[in-house]
């Protein structure tokens, strides 16, 4: 479910569903998707996939010229012990540029990235975007995600 706020759209498209949000300006929005994953190895031990996450991130970016890694944070999720968290801020370094948009531009992402325990090889992931110039950042959107983070149940037992 999104967020306690108007303006929520909703897209299925098979096991995959993404919720989005128009935010201030036509470039800015949040997003919410939830997805299955193939794994490059098991998430288990959570601090080898935990580590894998980071190190897959870091060289995903590395020769990237649109975005560049502003923060990233990785770690076990304290709820969920199949499961991590990841924290990344990005600049956007080719933002459209306007008169009414002369500041940087982010897009601020948390992940909460599970593998199953069935199948060793698949996992999920509920990505929150929020995508924003500099002064239209949102000060609640930790609180949001964990809220929506909250909710998430992996119903895959051994």
């Amino acid at each position: 479910m999104p967020p306690d706020e108007d303006g929520w759209n909703v897209k299925r498209s098979g096991v995959n569903v993404t919720l989005s949000k128009k935010e201030k300006s036509e470039d800015e929005n949040s997003e919410i998707e939830a997805y299955l994953i193939m794994l490059d190895s098991p998430a288990n031990p959570i601090s080898d996939y935990v580590e894998r996450i980071k190190q897959n991130t870091q060289k995903g970016y590395a020769q990237n010229s649109k975005f560049k890694i502003t923060s990233l944070e990785v770690a076990e999720d304290k709820n969920n012990h199949q499961c991590a968290r990841v924290h990344l801020l990005l600049e956007d370094l080719k933002p459209i540029r306007t008169v009414t948009h002369e500041d940087k531009k982010f897009s601020e992402q948390y992940v909460l990235s599970c593998g199953l325990l069935k199948n060793k090889r698949v996992g999920i992931e509920v990505r929150y975007y929020h995508r924003f110039y500099e002064p239209n950042k949102d000060s609640q959107l930790a609180d949001k995600v964990n809220n929506i983070f909250a909710t998430v149940k992996i119903l895959d037992e051994k």
